[in-house]
């Protein structure tokens, strides 16, 4: 999906709060942001306050950001990060800060284990360079990855739970997720079943108002916690032929 260089209000809101469609444990801890079940929905707690997204896809104009009430955004990767994150401090915004990673279907890259090792030590030394600046939120692994059942993709899941495990364990301080297009019960078995992550976000286009059945009639097998992080009309890839 495309993603564009300036803050879109229409593209993205972000959650009031993380939803679950039915009630879980409550998740103890004294991390600095938690993600707890209060009263039968999925909240985010900020050094222990119930903390409401409300938030935009982007980086830049944060002050007409913060002048609407909003309070956080996510980005997709962490080109220009230090600038993104120090006006985020400057207006009290807080990030979701994307970790770009190939998608799966790029088995060449994953089976390449020299090349794996290198990128993943250079997102570890990222993580643990920027996990202490208070602008930050969660950490987002990948954007719109597809998570495929063949076997052959055993070496994507692995470095991405590498990732996710080391965020973990190097900044137990604040929650990770990931972004799916739409809801696609594929990719939730398989992050179910084969990651470690906190919460699930979808970028939905169109498909909204269908997202609570969706969840609803899923939530046999998966109620977990979750995010929506891009909200947007039909994309001009949803058209007829031709019109893309």
């Amino acid at each position: 999906m495309t993603t564009h260089p300036f803050l879109k209000l229409y593209l993205l809101i972000l959650c009031a709060a993380i939803y679950s469609c039915t009630p879980k444990k409550n998740i103890k801890g004294d991390k600095k942001i938690i993600v707890q079940e209060i009263n039968g929905k999925y909240s985010i707690l900020k050094n222990g306050k119930i903390f409401t997204i409300k938030g935009a896809s982007g980086y830049i104009n944060l002050d007409e950001l913060k002048r609407c009430g909003g309070n956080t955004i996510r980005i997709w990767d962490t080109t220009n990060v230090d600038k993104i994150l120090k006006d985020a401090n400057k207006n009290g915004i807080s990030v979701i800060v994307g970790i770009s990673i190939p998608e799966s279907q790029y088995l060449s890259y994953y089976n390449n284990t020299s090349k794996v090792s290198t990128d993943f030590k250079k997102i570890k030394k990222l993580i643990n360079r920027l996990k202490s600046n208070p602008a930050i939120l969660m950490w987002c692994v990948g954007n719109e990855l597809v998570f495929p059942n063949k076997p052959s993709y055993y070496n994507f899941y692995k470095e991405f739970n590498n990732i996710v495990d080391m965020i973990h364990e190097d900044d137990p301080d604040h929650p990770v997720t990931t972004t799916m297009v739409n809801f696609q019960k594929n990719d939730l078995v398989n992050l179910k079943i084969r990651t470690n992550i906190d919460v699930i976000s979808f970028n939905i286009f169109s498909r909204i108002t269908e997202l609570k059945d969706d969840l609803k009639n899923f939530s046999w097998f998966w109620d977990g916690a979750y995010l929506i992080t891009e909200w947007g009309i039909d994309g001009p890839w949803q058209g007829a032929p031709g019109t893309a």
